[in-house]
């Protein structure tokens, strides 16, 4: 079942959105078409949700280029994707989490320790994902005092 048809079955609180670090092979424009068509859907599907867009957290350069890793694969490029998240999800007036500032270390990247392919989260990261997620959240009549979602 795709995502748009669990939504479809089930009224939820919190409807969380992250896309995926495979997205920055693509042209920033279709990504950030993309997202808005997914944003704009979900709020049909879930009207009385917060709906949470995730930005991308950093990559660790090093670890990708010793890996062999794709070129495409830098923070310059993900934060471009960054904005475009930020931009989309005030666009929409959904509630925007800022992953990247919450994991990038001192010398602007994912720590080392943080993955062992500079993409992926080692397990105690993921605990801290979580962690963080749990203590960023936004109230519906907080995010809509009017009483509805804007559209």
């Amino acid at each position: 079942m795709t995502m748009m048809e669990a939504l479809s079955r089930k009224q939820y609180a919190k409807v969380y959105i992250m896309i995926g670090i495979n997205e920055l092979g693509y042209p920033a424009s279709s990504y950030e078409k993309g997202l808005n068509a997914m944003v704009d859907r979900v709020k049909e599907l879930q009207p009385n949700a917060v709906i949470y867009i995730q930005n991308l957290i950093p990559l660790n350069e090093d670890t990708i280029a010793a890996r062999g890793g794709s070129e495409y694969l830098t923070n310059e490029h993900l934060r471009v994707y960054n904005e475009l998240t930020q931009k989309v999800a005030q666009e929409k007036q959904v509630v925007y989490l800022d992953l990247y500032s919450a994991f990038v270390g001192e010398d602007g990247q994912l720590p080392a320790d943080a993955s062992t392919d500079g993409v992926h989260l080692s397990g105690a990261y993921y605990k801290a994902w979580l962690e963080y997620l749990k203590t960023h959240t936004v109230s519906y009549e907080t995010l809509y005092p009017e009483g509805g979602a804007a559209d």
